[in-house]
């Protein structure tokens, strides 16, 4: 296959944020407009006092409680609900949700802001808070990115209220999302990396029958990823480049996928994955550097699948 010499160049790196803002957004018919942020603060140190937390856990959520990097602001609505209003009806959403999300005037904005770094505090106090202020108020999760919503009734809820050693798993604010072309070729593509500032990614013209391994995949790729990008940042680097392949192990996969994965049909081994960066004007995603014939890159495809033990061994 031959390269068009006039395609412009991807430079495969780019700037790793020095910080990110967490934002997670609570929807309650409970209040109007107001909601008095002192109240809640109180009641979510009692929480964390009183609380099923070890001391390591219970001193993370203490840092980051009285450190003053989380906040509950009581925002307008309309900014976050705008991004989510046409999907809505794909997301499988309880009538009576939709109803309180498309009716709400004003939302709690959970947020914290701070630097990119391996413990990702504010990830973990965001994500506590806004599940125990939903459980508090009988209130929705938001969040815009990911175009997820979780009701006080789903199990995320309680996933959320615990905290991890080491990075979070991203599946509760990562969606994967599949279609078919009419061309009968299917795009996997992921939503909620770009909350930190990182391309999304995107796995194009693969066979439809590859759809629920390739969810697998990506959730598992892109917790490999979100990790050596902490792990740069860690180092004192603010780039980030592809030009090395990506190390993805069954361990990324577990925790992208919060364990939630078939058995593997084989002893997994963890694979060296070659990534490229692709830019539009308004966005940029990664993809698989796999080149060659079609059917060369879907032989690669099958064999990272089948070394991961996604699939049977060809």
């Amino acid at each position: 296959m031959k390269k068009n010499k006039f395609a412009p160049k991807v430079t495969q790196a780019f700037d790793i944020p020095p910080k990110v803002r967490i934002s997670l957004y609570v929807a309650t018919g409970q209040f109007g407009q107001e909601f008095d942020e002192a109240v809640f603060d109180n009641r979510l140190l009692r929480s964390i006092a009183e609380g099923p937390f070890d001391k390591h856990e219970r001193a993370q959520l203490m840092e980051a409680k009285l450190s003053g990097m989380l906040r509950f602001e009581h925002v307008e609505a309309a900014p976050a609900v705008k991004p989510m209003q046409d999907f809505l009806k794909y997301l499988q959403v309880e009538e009576q949700v939709e109803e309180t999300i498309l009716q709400a005037d004003h939302l709690v904005e959970v947020t914290a802001v701070e630097p990119l770094s391996q413990a990702m505090l504010a990830l973990k106090i965001v994500h506590f808070a806004a599940s125990f202020l939903a459980t508090e108020l009988n209130g929705i999760i938001l969040e815009p990115y990911s175009l997820k919503v979780y009701n006080r009734g789903d199990k995320m809820l309680d996933q959320l209220l615990k905290v991890e050693d080491g990075t979070p798993s991203l599946k509760p604010f990562l969606n994967v999302v599949q279609s078919v072309s009419k061309g009968q070729k299917l795009l996997t593509t992921t939503h909620g990396l770009s909350r930190f500032g990182l391309p999304d990614f995107r796995i194009k013209d693969c066979k439809p029958a590859l759809a629920e391994p390739l969810a697998f995949l990506i959730r598992g790729l892109a917790q490999s990823f979100f990790e050596d990008v902490l792990r740069v940042k860690n180092e004192g680097n603010d780039r980030y480049s592809l030009k090395k392949p990506l190390a993805v192990t069954f361990e990324h996969l577990k925790k992208g996928n919060l364990e939630d994965l078939p058995a593997p049909s084989q002893t997994p081994q963890a694979q060296l994955v070659s990534l490229k960066l692709s830019r539009s004007l308004s966005s940029f995603s990664v993809d698989l550097a796999f080149y060659g014939r079609q059917e060369e890159r879907a032989t690669r495809l099958n064999n990272l699948l089948s070394g991961l033990g996604l699939l049977p061994a060809q």
